[in-house]
């Protein structure tokens, strides 16, 4: 494989995952987690601050950090393929 053909397939890879990281974003937006009531070992409710949509709160935000985490990730490796292209095209 030569030089340029190395260079646009790190490029075609930054591009997949940057829409990779793009539809993890918009599923982080999506993500509703409804409250359980489902009781602890100490048979208590657990506690839950229900929005106006219907889902948990704080464990919706705990799916939503998760899912951030996953296109953070995944942006990170765009880039990280981006600058390899980069670094080629400058050799």
């Amino acid at each position: 494989m030569d030089l340029d053909a190395f260079q646009v397939s790190l490029n075609s890879m930054s591009a997949a995952l940057a829409f990779f990281a793009a539809g993890l974003w918009y599923r982080s937006v999506k993500v509703r987690v409804p409250p359980s009531d489902q009781q602890d070992e100490d048979g208590m409710n657990p506690l839950s601050i229900v929005m106006d949509d219907g889902s948990d709160f704080i464990e919706t935000a705990k799916a939503q950090s998760r899912w951030n985490r996953y296109a953070a990730l995944a942006a990170a490796s765009a880039a990280v393929f981006q600058g390899g292209a980069i670094f080629l095209g400058l050799i």
